[in-house]
């Protein structure tokens, strides 16, 4: 009497496998075991990886043992790879999932549909569960973690002019990203953060941080306004210094002044701010 086998894998660590076993040139019926199991057919399902003795038994009580072994489809394996971080607040994360064993066709999904393409593009920063299913049904899940820059953003303060001199200054400040910075405008002198040498007007100006975000702003200098004075004078008696200037200022606050003890005679005065 013979013993012949076959068997199919288990896959995805599940007891899935089989075995058959046929028996020949004895008397039937046979009897077809393994370890504490006993099918009249000889097929076996629902089985693990591993190796099985087996026996089969005719009608005359005639044996025969050997060992069968149950092999084992594994689940895939991958690595994530190609992993680009968000930039200046866009949606431009990106990773790829390299597969380094398993059984294809692979599928992917990120919560958005099973696909083919392995490539996962135009990401937001944030964290993603990749499933990877291969084309005997098992899966296996991995964790991707996207981080980025937000919006390059800017406070802008200014400096006014002066009367005759450009002296205006734009100040820049409170920036988010990630130094150093490079600020461009087409007026002005560039030190620091700071624009000066700015005479009134409006001026356009752009900040670029080290990962190429960029932001562009505005700064209004205001022109500075001179002064007006009046003067009202009160005359001298009898020869004496008891003369009186009073001098009254306009758009300049604290100019206001008055000057005693004046003799009769001609004054020229200038308010400078």
């Amino acid at each position: 009497m013979t013993l012949t086998s076959s068997s199919s894998p288990a896959s995805c660590g599940q007891n899935n496998g089989s075995l058959t076993l046929v028996g020949q040139q004895g008397q039937s019926p046979y009897r077809y075991f393994i370890t504490g199991r006993e099918e009249a057919t000889g097929v076996f399902n629902n089985l693990g990886s591993g190796t099985y003795s087996v026996t089969v038994q005719d009608a005359q009580l005639c044996s025969v043992t050997g060992q069968v072994v149950v092999g084992v489809l594994n689940d895939p394996d991958v690595n994530i790879t190609n992993l680009t971080q968000t930039s200046c607040g866009r949606n431009n994360g990106s990773f790829q999932v390299s597969t380094i064993s398993g059984n294809g066709p692979f599928r992917y999904d990120i919560g958005t549909g099973s696909v083919t393409d392995s490539s996962f593009v135009n990401l937001a920063s944030g964290n993603y569960t990749v499933t990877i299913t291969d084309a005997n049904g098992c899966a296996i899940t991995r964790g991707v973690q996207i981080n980025g820059s937000n919006n390059l953003t800017q406070t802008v303060g200014v400096d006014s002019s002066g009367c005759t001199v450009p002296s205006g200054v734009i100040r820049i400040s409170g920036l988010n990203g990630q130094s150093p910075y490079t600020i461009s405008s087409t007026s002005g002198v560039v030190v620091g953060q700071n624009i000066s040498m700015l005479s009134a007007g409006s001026y356009n100006f752009s900040v670029t941080d080290n990962l190429g975000c960029s932001v562009v702003g505005i700064g209004i200098v205001p022109q500075t306004v001179a002064p007006t004075a009046t003067a009202q004078a009160d005359s001298s008696s009898c020869g004496m210094m008891n003369g009186r200037i009073t001098v009254r200022s306009s758009g300049v606050n604290g100019l206001d002044a008055i000057y005693d003890r004046r003799c009769l005679t001609e004054y020229e005065m200038y308010l400078a701010i």
